[in-house]
């Protein structure tokens, strides 16, 4: 069988299509492709069109608004001291309470969750080893 596939490869090999096949091949391709300059004259029409967008922003582009505008950013407005420092005050106070609100919190949950267990573990050491000791 290996020699019958060998065979037939190169017969394969050897085939050659006749003349009117690729007469009609090179037919279809021919109709199917596009006009070369329709593309071209697409990009060229684009790109003067792009040029002609990019110059007229520079054109009507501000020049004296510009140097306004950096002014305007290099000098920042002072603030005011009392101002400053009530916010700052406003902003502390908040973070303190919420700060002592943490800790009592914190503190409740430890009483009542971590202390009474602890205790009855204390008494019933305690216990056992008042027990052990009487024995």
């Amino acid at each position: 069988m290996d020699e019958d596939l060998q065979q037939l490869v190169h017969e394969l090999r050897q085939e050659v299509c006749p003349r009117r096949v690729h007469d009609e091949v090179a037919r279809r391709i021919i109709s199917q492709k596009p006009a070369p300059g329709r593309w071209r004259f697409t990009v060229a029409l684009a790109t003067v069109a792009l040029v002609a967008l990019c110059c007229l922003a520079i054109w009507r582009w501000p020049a004296g608004g510009r140097s306004a505008q950096q002014a305007q950013w290099a000098e920042p407005p002072t603030p005011d001291r009392t101002l400053v420092v009530a916010q700052a005050e406003e902003v502390l106070g908040f973070m303190g309470s919420i700060v002592i609100d943490a800790g009592a919190y914190s503190e409740q949950i430890i009483f009542k969750g971590a202390v009474p267990p602890l205790q009855n573990h204390l008494e019933t050491t305690r216990d056992k080893i008042i027990h052990l000791i009487q024995q």
